[in-house]
């Protein structure tokens, strides 16, 4: 998953929070797990545009996340100076995940049973040619990256 030898975080966090959902048979504590990692995921989005669109100070983010997240306050403060150290980078885990389901879309028209049989195939393209950048991504399977959010 390198892309001239460098990690590209949007194809490979994208990658990682899409085939999170391949999975169907979660029990409640698996569903709980899944909706704590949703608030922290939102959660790291509001901080990274903060800090670095609004210029709001770490230790606001680091309140805002003891307020809302069951989690001790070095970890939370870990979290945070992440975000600062790279800029970006929640968003990017999104933006990889919508592209994923857009190519996904695309080619089945549908977005359940992301596990078929007809699935398989396109997930091993997509992993064995590696990690490239997402605009690169979107090129190849033809996805209008301004029309993501509107439709998936």
């Amino acid at each position: 998953m390198f892309w001239y030898n460098c990690l590209v975080n949007g194809f490979a966090e994208g990658w990682a929070l899409f085939s999170e959902k391949l999975g169907n048979n979660y029990s409640e504590e698996d569903l709980l797990g899944v909706l704590s990692y949703n608030l922290l995921r939102s959660l790291r989005i509001i901080a990274d545009i903060s800090i670095h669109y609004y210029g709001v100070a770490p230790e606001d983010m680091i309140e805002l996340f003891k307020n809302y997240l069951p989690m001790n306050d070095r970890s939370i403060e870990t979290e945070i100076y992440r975000y600062v150290s790279l800029p970006g980078q929640a968003l990017g885990y999104k933006l990889g995940d919508k592209i994923f389901k857009a190519i996904f879309y695309k080619k089945f028209k549908r977005l359940d049973n992301l596990l078929g049989d007809d699935a398989i195939e396109l997930y091993r393209e997509l992993i064995t040619e590696g990690s490239i950048p997402l605009e690169l991504l979107c090129k190849k399977y033809d996805i209008d990256i301004k029309e993501l959010f509107e439709t998936y």
